[in-house]
């Protein structure tokens, strides 16, 4: 699957699991949901809250750079549906973000993933 010249990477439930539990480092771009309950409290905590940027589509470019997130970081997208996530992957492309991924269908598909 492609947006104009941008291929869609997409992780599932499963995938974004492994990596907060294995802490990988990785900054998620959360476009109006919240994931906090998906975890104890312990891993969000030490892991989750300081890798998550709360964010809007006015306000993204804006956010990453005054977190100082860096051109090469992982970055992962999740919004509602996953609509969202696909346009604004390729802008942050256009801005030189080579690492970016969304969650495939959004927090909707998270909950539907989820066991």
């Amino acid at each position: 699957m492609s947006v104009g010249s941008s291929s869609v990477q997409e992780i599932s439930f499963f995938q974004l699991d492994n990596l907060v539990r294995n802490r990988i480092p990785f900054v998620l771009l959360s476009l109006g949901v919240d994931i906090s309950g998906f975890y104890d409290e312990v891993v969000y905590q030490n892991h989750l809250i300081s890798q998550t940027i709360s964010t809007t589509r006015e306000s993204i470019l804006k956010d990453l750079s005054s977190k100082n997130v860096l051109s090469e970081s992982a970055i992962i997208l999740v919004c509602p549906r996953g609509d969202l996530s696909i346009r604004l992957k390729a802008t942050l492309e256009k801005q030189g973000y080579r690492n970016v991924y969304l969650v495939r269908n959004g927090f909707a598909g998270l909950l539907k993933d989820r066991p």
